[in-house]
């Protein structure tokens, strides 16, 4: 089985052109493999576009300060240790090792879950924590690992996954450790095994450094005196280590490199003149310093629910173990599942007010759907409930892993470029119940939006509109065309109340019909006569969805009004087919007319 996953992992299309982190890890463990370097320089982007014609985009790169050229502006760790499989299989080998480091999560969650022996018990006293039978337990976690986000982040190319396996394996190592009741040398190396894999993950993302706490404060509060005294110092040794392989090959001493980075989409600095290249116009984007209450409540709403990165529909046997651990909340013991719980809200309360966006979509443009800072500890739930359930409660998990999850993984194995993986299957229909990340489509997260605002006083504020249904690149003097036979979600930004919109919509094929709907407001119009395809007015009366977050306009939070509605278009005709002097081809449904 193991190996028909590596060959599933291996086998799908490379995206069309990697795209932010995944093209700047996929890169560095290239030029560690070919150069023994992480310069970026001509051979790498050669190399790229030898696969990739377009080659990479959303590339982070920071000036060497040696004068010797740019690097990578990524932690070394995971591209040294991608670069051998790179060297093996190509850039699907970043796949594979992906897929491997799920099958030792995978495997380590049997032994911790299923196969312990019944004497493994916390210090003596905490009962078992699940013998649910291997059957019953392998669909189980079968389900948890692969009827979630985590199959689509396998088939990204860059670190993820090899965080959360950090992660995972150092938690694995001290629930084992701490369940025997006598300790000796033994239990000691695990322990420092824990803490120098704990100390990799916060070399690429420092806020994972508080997944330390759990495990020092558990063995402190046992007395485990001497094994908390060994955890840390194997923390701190591997932190020490891992900070000078991160001068030594990219002159910074930070783990992050974000804040000195600088993002090209081309063309790279060495095609510049030494004027453009000494001072790029792309700087990576800075985060907001926080949030307000209102803000943050709604980021763990998207959190939890968002169409885009919700968990309940990325993650939803996710939610399924944050249950059964509520439900044994007051049982008795389960100190270590207390600890780690607290640490988790704390990772996300911290990521959602300080890295809003990087938590929700990840910090580069090739995002897997899911959020990403709960992608990146989603395993971790698997320490969390004292007992495990594989009962007919867990066939709701699977129900919304098959409502929402799978049209996302078709949409990763196609090799959809960056973001579209995520957006365009969130289009569908079952996706329409949960709500769009508005924060993400005011920070340009989601490139399928763009925003239209040639008619502000006639639309009421900017637009937001699809760009697969919408020609707004058209510089059309009084209005929009809008593609025939499509649905579009709108969204309307306005420094103040909008009581009405109103236009006027045109049609050129008689058997379309417009369907408008706004709040509880429902209006249709029908182009059955040359009277109302030369125009039928429109009038709508919409609703705000959101009021006074400040995510459009900064200067003027409290004045901001967000408001929704659906334009749906039954029919079109292209112009090229039924005018012999037009040469248009695309497919025109209703024109939207504000201005003439």
């Amino acid at each position: 089985m193991g190996i028909l996953l590596l060959a599933a992992a291996y086998a799908p299309p490379l995206p069309d052109v990697p795209v932010g982190d995944e093209a700047t890890d996929l890169l560095a463990a290239a030029s560690l493999w070919h150069d023994g370097d992480l310069l970026f320089a001509p051979r790498d982007l050669a190399r790229a576009r030898a696969t990739w014609s377009e080659g990479p985009r959303g590339l982070a790169v920071i000036g060497d300060p040696a004068g010797g050229g740019w690097l990578f502006a990524r932690p070394f760790l995971y591209p040294a240790i991608a670069a051998p499989v790179y060297g093996l299989f190509g850039p699907r080998g970043l796949r594979v090792l992906n897929m491997a480091l799920v099958l030792v999560m995978l495997w380590l969650a049997r032994r911790h879950l299923v196969k312990a022996p019944a004497r493994d018990r916390p210090h003596g006293r905490e009962p078992q924590t699940f013998r649910p039978g291997p059957r019953r337990a392998g669909l189980l976690l079968g389900g948890f690992f692969f009827a979630s986000a985590t199959a689509v982040w396998v088939l990204r190319l860059q670190s993820e996954v090899f965080l959360t396996a950090c992660l995972f394996v150092a938690l694995a190592l001290w629930c084992r450790v701490r369940c025997q009741p006598a300790w000796g040398r033994r239990e000691l190396l695990p322990l420092a095994a824990s803490g120098a894999l704990i100390a990799a993950a916060a070399a690429t993302e420092p806020l994972l450094a508080l997944f330390a706490i759990p495990v020092a404060v558990d063995l402190a509060w046992a007395r485990r005196l001497k094994g908390a005294a060994v955890f840390a110092l194997a923390l701190g040794v591997a932190a020490l280590l891992l900070v000078g392989g991160q001068r030594r090959w990219t002159g910074s001493w930070g783990p992050a490199l974000a804040a000195e980075a600088t993002v090209f989409d081309g063309p790279y600095p060495f095609e510049l003149g030494a004027e453009d290249a000494a001072a790029p116009a792309t700087p990576a984007p800075a985060e907001p310093p926080g949030a307000s209450t209102a803000l943050l409540a709604r980021r763990a709403g998207w959190l939890l629910a968002g169409r885009h990165v919700g968990a309940l529909a990325y993650f939803p046997f996710g939610l399924y173990l944050v249950g059964l651990y509520l439900l044994d909340l007051r049982a008795p013991g389960g100190r270590q599942r207390h600890l780690l719980a607290v640490a988790l809200l704390a990772y996300l309360v911290v990521a959602l007010v300080r890295f809003p966006a990087a938590a929700l979509l990840g910090a580069g443009a090739a995002a897997a759907p899911g959020a990403h800072a709960l992608a990146l500890v989603y395993p971790l739930l698997l320490f969390l409930p004292r007992r495990l359930r594989a009962g007919r409660a867990a066939a709701l998990p699977a129900l919304a892993a098959g409502l929402w999850l799978v049209p996302s993984l078709a949409g990763a194995a196609s090799g959809l470029a960056g973001i579209y993986a995520v957006e365009l299957p969130a289009r569908g229909p079952t996706f329409r119940v949960l709500p769009v990340e508005l924060e993400l489509l005011a920070d340009g997260r989601l490139a399928g939006y763009a925003p239209f605002d040639r008619f502000p006083e006639a639309t009421g504020g900017r637009w937001y509109v699809p760009l697969e249904t919408f020609f707004a690149s058209e510089d059309h003097p009084d209005g929009v065309w809008v593609r025939g036979g499509t649905r579009s979600e709108i969204f309307v930004v306005s420094d103040g109340p909008v009581d009405t919109l109103r236009f006027r919509a045109k049609s050129i094929a008689a058997e379309n019909t417009l369907t408008v709907r706004a709040g509880g407001e429902t209006l249709r119009a029908r182009f059955d006569t040359p009277g109302k395809r030369a125009g039928v007015p429109v009038e709508i009366h919409p609703e705000p969805v959101e009021t006074g977050l400040g995510l459009f306009l900064h200067d003027a939070p409290q004045e901001e009004h967000v408001y929704r509605f659906v334009l749906k278009i039954t029919g079109g005709a292209v112009p090229a087919r039924v005018d012999p002097n037009s040469n248009d081809p695309r497919y025109l449904g209703v024109f939207l007319e504000f201005g003439g």
